[in-house]
């Protein structure tokens, strides 16, 4: 199958797509992702029959990589501002952000973070609009912020950052912060610096 790979510059960054057809290890896929300086900025994986013709390969490839190419062009320009403050809060909370994204509210698709999980931002993506339909249909009010216990040392905290278009999702090593510095002091920082700047 042919291998979808280009850079695509947008201002003063450049970004790299690439969209490969996979049959090893199992069930065959089209995956797509986009490299940032080395690093894997956002991963799209489709799994697809066995018996798919080439042509129908090809042409989910092609559909795959152009929504790689809207991606970025829709939020790239906003990759510095949410990445200044990711990387502010990795400071301010030590080495206790073990896995951290910024995604979009309406896709559950991941823009950047630490240790990102494109799984994970569409399980906190689901999770959020179900229990926010709930509470609205029950309570009359709107969620701002999941917080779950998975074990003696590890937490969950999701939440939208503001009325923007993006939320956060992120899993915690308790063991080496506060629940109650998260969220009353570090968590509210991190939004109002994306926030604020994104207005």
């Amino acid at each position: 199958m042919n291998l979808l790979n280009h850079n695509v510059k947008i201002s003063d960054n450049t970004y790299h797509i690439q969209t490969e057809y996979c049959s090893r290890h199992g069930d065959p896929f089209v995956q797509t992702q986009i490299f940032s300086n080395g690093s894997i900025l956002w991963h799209r994986k489709e799994n697809i029959p066995l018996n798919l013709e080439k042509d129908d390969i090809n042409s989910i490839s092609n559909k795959s990589h152009k929504m790689a190419l809207l991606f970025l062009k829709r939020f790239s320009p906003k990759f510095p501002i949410i990445q200044g403050a990711i990387s502010k809060f990795q400071k301010t909370t030590t080495s206790a952000i073990m896995v951290m994204d910024v995604f979009s509210k309406e896709e559950g698709i991941p823009i950047t973070g630490i240790n990102t999980n494109h799984n994970a931002c569409y399980l906190f993506n689901n999770l959020y609009n179900e229990l926010d339909r709930e509470i609205k249909e029950i309570f009359k009010t709107t969620l701002k912020q999941i917080s779950a216990v998975l074990d003696e040392s590890k937490s969950v905290f999701v939440g939208k950052i503001d009325e923007s278009v993006y939320m956060y999702g992120m899993l915690v090593d308790t063991s080496k912060t506060t629940s109650g510095f998260l969220l009353n002091i570090a968590i509210p920082q991190f939004i109002n610096d994306v926030y604020s700047k994104l207005i």
